[in-house]
């Protein structure tokens, strides 16, 4: 494969992860798809929702999701013996002169608790009927 045409794993799973919620836009709050031209190519094309609220719902949940997660896998880190330091780098947190162990602890009092991260109160939008 050309060197230009790499693409790496963490860009693979993004593309995976733009898929799941384009198929969450369209099997949960219920939206259609269409096909529209990618501008250069003559042969390639694109899906589009038909309602682009839907597909903010879709990323909506799956944020909220995300954010359950970085708790759960947080506190699995520190249960495991994991730093502060450790997790805070991780994620790419910026200190503004505050050790980063302390930033750290702060995001994890920013996260949504474990029972929140399980109750996801995105609204469904109605489905069309035909």
């Amino acid at each position: 494969m050309s060197e230009m045409f790499k693409v790496t794993e963490s860009e693979q799973a993004a593309g995976r992860i733009r898929e799941l919620i384009r198929r969450i836009a369209v099997e949960v709050f219920g939206t259609t798809e269409t096909e529209v031209p990618i501008p250069g190519f003559t042969n390639f094309t694109d899906r589009k929702p038909d309602d682009p609220l839907a597909g903010i719902r879709a990323a909506l949940l799956m944020r909220s999701v995300a954010e359950g997660q970085l708790y759960d896998y947080a506190r699995s880190a520190r249960a495991a013996g994991r730093s502060w330091d450790e997790i805070g780098a991780v994620l790419g947190l910026a200190t503004d002169g505050v050790p980063i162990g302390e930033a750290a602890f702060g995001r994890r009092n920013a996260l949504p608790m474990e029972s929140e991260s399980r109750a996801i109160p995105i609204e469904t939008a109605p489905r069309p009927t035909c």
